[in-house]
């Protein structure tokens, strides 16, 4: 299929620079409010929705032929998604945005390991020494955790169990 170059009438680093703002308080927001946390994140996924609807290829979008496999696959997706955003946002109620967002910052241990299994794909000695510091210091924070509460720990393995999540949609 032959996809045609999409003109955006804004800059790219300014629609970056929208995205790193709005990721970087959207857990300092999710954590002031009072709402329930499965209405706060289909809240975010509907704001998502129309904030990105003036962006979409809509001749594109016409042109897709998609078979029930395809539907299928967008549907696991979503329902992944879906649990993602509320694992992350119950974590808040019960740990600290900070290590929540620091459990959530191991991305590239998840990723080593999950190509590794998947892939077979081998990290350098270098990579994987960084990565284990990475751990290390997810420990140490998780450690704090256990002397503030157990819902504290409570909170950091829903941080954590947001990761099964991600793997589900990368599949």
């Amino acid at each position: 299929m032959k996809i045609n170059k999409i003109s955006l009438s804004l800059h790219p680093y300014f629609l970056l620079f929208i995205s790193i703002l709005s990721v970087s308080v959207s857990s300092i927001m999710i954590k002031s409010s009072h709402t329930p946390t499965s209405v706060a994140g289909m809240f975010r996924l509907y704001m998502s929705v129309i904030f990105m609807l003036p962006f979409l290829p809509w001749k594109m979008l016409r042109s897709l032929k998609m078979t029930k496999k395809d539907w299928g696959t967008v549907f696991l997706t979503g329902l992944f998604l879906g649990l993602h955003f509320l694992f992350w946002m119950e974590s808040l109620v019960y740990t600290s945005v900070a290590s929540s967002m620091v459990i959530l910052s191991l991305q590239p241990l998840f990723v080593m390991i999950g190509s590794y299994f998947v892939f077979r794909e081998r990290a350098n000695l270098f990579t994987i020494f960084c990565l284990i510091a990475a751990l290390i210091g997810s420990i140490i924070i998780a450690w704090g955790n256990i002397g503030t509460s157990k819902e504290a720990l409570i909170g950091d393995g829903l941080s954590l169990s947001v990761w099964g999540c991600i793997f589900g949609q990368n599949l």
